[in-house]
């Protein structure tokens, strides 16, 4: 296991899933850990406990990512209480099975600002810190769904496939000051690895 003692990580979506695991996984390898629900307050809570358990700093971050305003409060928040953020692991995301031609735009409209407005907004807010720390790593889990590009999973594909662009715009921008971005559409244990 890699060593993150000392370090400070916020992992978005991190109640459940990939993301709770992601972030025991991280509090076992010496991480303080920040997680972002949007309603399962009493998973958020569950997750708080492992963490705590390892001896661990913890906080729980309510917010809805896909809006701006929250975005910058919960980073704000989290920089208050911790000085510094090495760590983001965009891992918040929605999938409802739509085929183009069938697909309400509402879906459509509501996958796309959890699935890449969120990264876009968490990127644009943790980025300037990271940069005046010269260090950081920011992870952008997705699916693999960009590889297998399904009918049914058209709009889902359009999420990795972007995240994948805008990281790669991302590393170009920053890659001076010393940080690491990664896309990753593996199961957090291969994250660590």
């Amino acid at each position: 296991m890699i060593c993150l003692e000392g370090k400070k990580a916020l992992i978005t979506g991190g109640s459940r899933g990939i993301g709770r695991a992601t972030a025991i996984l991280f509090a076992q390898a010496g991480a303080d850990v920040a997680i972002n629900f949007l309603s399962k307050e009493q998973a958020a809570l569950e997750v708080e406990k492992k963490v705590r358990k390892l001896g661990r700093d913890f906080l729980a971050l309510k917010a809805d990512i896909s809006l701006k305003d929250q975005v910058e409060g919960l980073v704000e928040t989290l920089i208050h209480n911790w000085n510094k953020i090495d760590i983001l692991v965009n891992n918040a995301g929605i999938w409802t099975y739509g085929e183009i031609g069938s697909m309400d735009y509402a879906i459509w409209h509501e996958t796309m600002q959890l699935n890449l407005d969120a990264v876009f907004f968490l990127c644009n807010a943790v980025v300037p810190v990271m940069k005046e720390q010269k260090m950081g790593g920011i992870i952008n889990v997705s699916s693999t769904a960009g590889v297998r590009r399904r009918s049914h999973e058209n709009f889902f594909f359009s999420r990795s496939y972007q995240d994948t662009i805008f990281l790669f715009s991302l590393k170009i921008l920053i890659i001076s000051y010393f940080f690491n971005l990664n896309n990753s559409s593996e199961l957090p244990k291969s994250i660590l690895d």
